[in-house]
């Protein structure tokens, strides 16, 4: 129901410019578009299952999923954006750019096979190590495979062809962001300074020789065999370059520190070369 107040509501669903967070307490969720229309962020990113309605038709047309005005513009580089303001919990962003959060969405919409590298990506980012750990077993042990495809067959109405395209532990693990430079989980854990992460994606995704392990990680790669008949068939993750040519370890090298020791040590060094 629209709210019948002066103040704007959600263009999708009509409700106030609001949500409430896990105290219970009711905050902004104002995200303001170029056209003068007002959405949820969940709205505009309408989500079921990671896969983002209004973002296709937008990334195609450039314009407003409501009243079908344009709402893409050129920066002064020729680049393509999306300029907003958005208000959240966090404070007030006047120039909040979402043209790449679109394009990305978009992306993983026709790519949904994608997904989990996408969701493995962002845990590196992030220094996520628990939520890699988990999803690794689920990828890697089929845990929760019979539930996920029950789910499958009830949204889809083909679990077996869901199933079929989902992507492989190996595949995951060595999966390369398409919209940063083609970064893989290991750039991602350097340039972000997530040690822990490095470590266990080196575990998990190369030849490298590790002795000592942080005491953190320990306890789980006592539990699993070390994937290293996955090299057989897939590459070493050192061995990943960004499209501007960069391996993991030429990122070590220029974060320095801890990093340029590991680097300087050959922990990092492709089996493939050069370095």
């Amino acid at each position: 129901m629209a709210s019948s107040s002066s103040a704007p509501s959600c263009a999708e669903c009509s409700e106030r410019l609001v949500f409430e967070n896990d105290d219970g307490i009711e905050v902004p969720d104002d995200l303001f578009l170029p056209c003068g229309c007002h959405f949820h962020w969940q709205c505009i990113f309408a989500c079921r299952e990671c896969l983002f309605e209004h973002c296709t038709p937008i990334a195609k047309t450039g314009s407003c999923p409501s009243c079908s005005k344009q709402i893409a513009s050129r920066a002064s580089d020729d680049t393509q954006t999306i300029i907003t303001q958005y208000t959240n919990e966090g404070g007030f962003q006047p120039d909040f750019d979402i043209y790449r959060r679109i394009l990305e969405d978009a992306f993983y919409e026709q790519h949904t096979e994608k997904l989990p590298g996408r969701a493995f990506l962002a845990q590196c980012s992030e220094g996520d190590v628990d939520g890699m750990m988990q999803l690794y077993v689920e990828h890697a042990f089929g845990a929760g495979d019979e539930d996920e495809a029950d789910d499958d067959e009830m949204a889809d109405g083909d679990a077996g062809a869901a199933v079929a395209e989902r992507m492989t532990a190996p595949e995951m693990l060595r999966h390369q962001d398409p919209f940063s430079q083609m970064e893989s989980g290991l750039h991602m854990a350097i340039a972000n300074d997530h040690q822990h992460v490095a470590f266990l994606i080196l575990f998990l995704a190369s030849s490298a020789s590790l002795n000592h392990l942080p005491q953190e990680l320990q306890q789980f790669v006592a539990s699993i065999p070390r994937p290293e008949k996955d090299l057989a068939t897939h590459p070493d993750v050192r061995s990943l370059q960004t499209s501007m040519g960069k391996l993991p370890k030429h990122y070590a090298l220029e974060k320095g520190g801890v990093w340029e020791r590991m680097a300087t040590s050959g922990l990092l060094d492709s089996p493939t070369g050069p370095n």
